[in-house]
């Protein structure tokens, strides 16, 4: 059973994933397990800091929560609650939301700078806004019911 928001790695707003960096962030060592980027090999935690490098953190209104560190798909962490037969999606929803996941971190966009907009006087970029896909998606939130897509 999720344990709620406590449990949250990586959260959903917008359609984009973000890392959660919360006290149990890069917990049952997530943080250094490698990730193929489009700029070679990272870590976890690496991507994370350059995903809110790039976005920031996104609006606090409308976040959904997830248990993986990338919305509900893998990686998953060493301690088996992140693994598909346990509860690797929403942990805000109850057990309801366990087979529930988000859209996948947007490397290509991180990693090439798209969407991105420096704003004069400040020290991060601030994320264009994105359009709204007109196909109704599950992975994009326009449509009802879980997301069967994998990153």
């Amino acid at each position: 059973n999720p344990g709620g928001v406590s449990w949250a790695d990586s959260y959903s707003v917008g359609g984009r994933c973000y890392c959660y960096f919360s006290a149990s962030a890069f917990d049952h060592n997530i943080g250094d397990v490698p990730v193929a980027t489009p700029n070679g090999s990272r870590t976890v935690r690496q991507v994370c800091e350059d995903i809110r490098t790039q976005f920031g953190e996104g609006p606090t209104e409308g976040r959904e929560y997830y248990n993986t560190v990338q919305c509900g798909h893998g990686p998953a962490n060493d301690a088996g609650d992140e693994d598909l037969v346990a509860c690797p999606g929403r942990v805000d929803m109850g057990t309801d939301g366990c087979r529930t996941v988000g859209p996948c971190w947007d490397l290509e966009a991180v990693y090439s700078g798209a969407n991105i907009v420096s704003q004069p006087g400040t020290e991060s970029p601030t994320a264009m806004p994105t359009a709204t896909p007109t196909t109704p998606d599950q992975c994009a939130g326009t449509l009802p019911g879980p997301c069967t897509r994998s990153c």
